[in-house]
C-alpha cells in the first residue's frame, strides 16, 4: 500500500503539472512518461500476495477492496496518460508478472529487453488478474486471445509477446534506456500526429473507470472464496516473492 500511495502521488503530480516541470532551474515540457524499475531482473512482480493471503484467511473484504482500488487508481491514471498530451512507455527489463504485466499494458508503448518475461500466474492459485488485464487485453487482442493468456498461467518470452502484438519493440539486454532514447528521437518529426493517434486509440478502445471498479468487486469475491489448496499455493508464492525482493 505504501508503494501504491507513492505511485498515486506521482500520478497526481503529473496530472497537475500541465506538462511543465522544473529541471535545473528551468521549466521543461513533458512529452513522454516512462515506467521502469531499478531492480535488476524485475520490472514488477505483481500484487501483494501476502495481503491476499491474510485477507482471504480473515475474510476481510474491506482491506482487499481498498488494495484493489489503489491498484486501479494507478493503472487508470497510466492508461489515461494522466489526462495529459503525453505518450506513456513501459520499459520492461526482467519479469512483468500479474499486476506488473497489467501495469505495463496500461501504457501506450511497451519496450522490452530480450530476456524479459510476461504472464499471469494467478490462475494457479485460484485467482485471476483483476486490476485491468481483461479490459486491456480484450481491446488489444480480442476476447479469445485475452482469455487464453489469462487462463493459461503460462510465462511468455518477449518474442512471444511481440508476436501476439502486446509489446511493440524488443531491445537487447542492457540496451533498454538507449532503446527508449532512440525511439523518442525517431518520433520527433511525427510527434504531433502520433500523439493525436494515441489519443484517438484511447477514445476508440475507451475503458471507463467504472468498468475497472466493477471487475475489482468480482476479484474481491473470488479472493474470499479460495480453497485451502489455493491458500497453500499462495504461501509458497509469498516465500518465492520475498526471496526475489530481498536477495
Amino acid at each position: 500500500m505504501a508503494l501504491l500511495g507513492d505511485l498515486k502521488s506521482y500520478c497526481e503530480f503529473l496530472s497537475q503539472s500541465q506538462t511543465q516541470i522544473e529541471y535545473q532551474g528551468e521549466l521543461c515540457s513533458i512529452e513522454y512518461v516512462v515506467l521502469a524499475s531499478k531492480l535488476p531482473g524485475v520490472f514488477n512482480l505483481g500484487g501483494d500476495i501476502e495481503l491476499f493471503l491474510r485477507s482471504s484467511l480473515t475474510q476481510d473484504r474491506s482491506d482487499l477492496l481498498d488494495y484493489a482500488r489503489a491498484c486501479i487508481d494507478v493503472i487508470y491514471a497510466c492508461y489515461s496518460a494522466f489526462n495529459l498530451p503525453v505518450t506513456t512507455i513501459s520499459l520492461v527489463q526482467g519479469d512483468a508478472l500479474g499486476g506488473g504485466f497489467e501495469t505495463a499494458l496500461s501504457c501506450d508503448i511497451i519496450v522490452a529487453e530480450r530476456s524479459s518475461r510476461f504472464g499471469f500466474p494467478e490462475i494457479k492459485f485460484g485467482m485471476f488478474p483483476g486490476m485491468g488485464a481483461y479490459s486491456l487485453l480484450y481491446r488489444r487482442i480480442g476476447l479469445r486471445c485475452a482469455e487464453e493468456l489469462i487462463t493459461s498461467g503460462k510465462i511468455y518470452t518477449a518474442g512471444e509477446m511481440l508476436d501476439k502484438g502486446l509489446i511493440h519493440f524488443i531491445v537487447e539486454d542492457g540496451d533498454g534506456e538507449t532503446g527508449i532514447s532512440e525511439l523518442i528521437d525517431s518520433r520527433k518529426r511525427r510527434r504531433n500526429s502520433l500523439n493525436a493517434i494515441g489519443k484517438t486509440r484511447r477514445r476508440v478502445q475507451q475503458i471507463e473507470y467504472a468498468e475497472l471498479l466493477e471487475i475489482v468487486e468480482i476479484w474481491v469475491d473470488c479472493a474470499l472464496n479460495l480453497t485451502e489448496h489455493n491458500l497453500d499455493m499462495m504461501r509458497r508464492l509469498v516465500s518465492r516473492q520475498d526471496g526475489i525482493k530481498f536477495s
